[in-house]
């Protein structure tokens, strides 16, 4: 048996995966002999567990928040967090996407009055469709800008967990492909309180945004801060599928 920690490295040098741990061993089978499965090791369930802040500040000086008539106040409070710390923030209203600066890094508020399925429209673009068009837009520049999405109350977090907005949803996973598909452009995915006022939400988005570390997949609860976490489920023999009332 072989033992040790595996670490794999983009060609910049930075971090990208991590096991530690690993263990390989050839396996010496007879012909009719298989291994032994046990299907409860196939399971995992995403967890979130509390993080710590990351030092310093590691983000771009310059913001562009993007947000709807509806989040407009949260928005507006987001620009002052970035204010006060000396970053310049500029709120663009709507859907133009034209007027964001180039290079600048990118705070997406729009999913989060989506608590409805949003069809196309000539005027308006639904949830997955601004996305994408805004990840074209800024694909197509001179510079790279990295993009924050923002839901709020997509995670079903908590004893008695209940997700309020499964109409952003959606977001959660074009933000995964992005990371994929386009990793300078993606900066990470957050899930905001649907129960804390504006103020608090914007102070502890703009915290994690200023300073986010290797934590790209985050929710904020009651001041705390969750990181996504896949880890082994385990379920009694024979467990039924219960599945929730809504």
């Amino acid at each position: 048996v072989r033992r040790g920690d595996v670490r794999v490295f983009d060609e910049e040098g930075r971090l990208v995966s991590e096991v530690n741990g690993a263990q390989l061993r050839y396996l010496d089978l007879a012909r009719d002999a298989a291994p032994v499965v046990d299907v409860g090791d196939w399971l995992y369930d995403l967890a979130w567990r509390e993080i710590r802040p990351a030092d310093g500040n590691t983000t771009p000086r310059q913001w562009v928040v993007l947000a709807d008539a509806a989040d407009l106040v949260l928005a507006d409070k987001l620009v002052a967090c970035m204010q006060r710390d000396g970053s310049e923030g500029t709120l663009i209203s709507g859907h133009a996407i034209d007027a964001v600066p180039v290079s600048a890094g990118i705070i997406d508020l729009r999913g989060l009055s989506a608590r409805e399925p949003s069809w196309d429209s000539p005027d308006r673009p639904g949830t997955a469709s601004a996305f994408v068009e805004l990840v074209r837009a800024v694909a197509d520049g001179p510079a790279a800008a990295p993009i924050w999405t923002v839901t709020r109350g997509v995670h079903a977090i908590g004893s008695a967990p209940s997700a309020t907005a499964v109409w952003q949803s959606p977001l959660w996973g074009l933000g995964r492909t992005l990371a994929v598909e386009h990793p300078e452009l993606y900066g990470g995915l957050v899930d905001l309180d649907p129960d804390s006022p504006d103020d608090e939400m914007a102070e502890s988005l703009w915290r994690h945004v200023a300073a986010p570390g290797q934590e790209d997949q985050v929710a904020l609860r009651a001041g705390r801060r969750l990181g996504a976490r896949l880890e082994r489920k385990y379920s009694a023999p024979h467990e039924s599928l219960q599945l929730r009332s809504d």
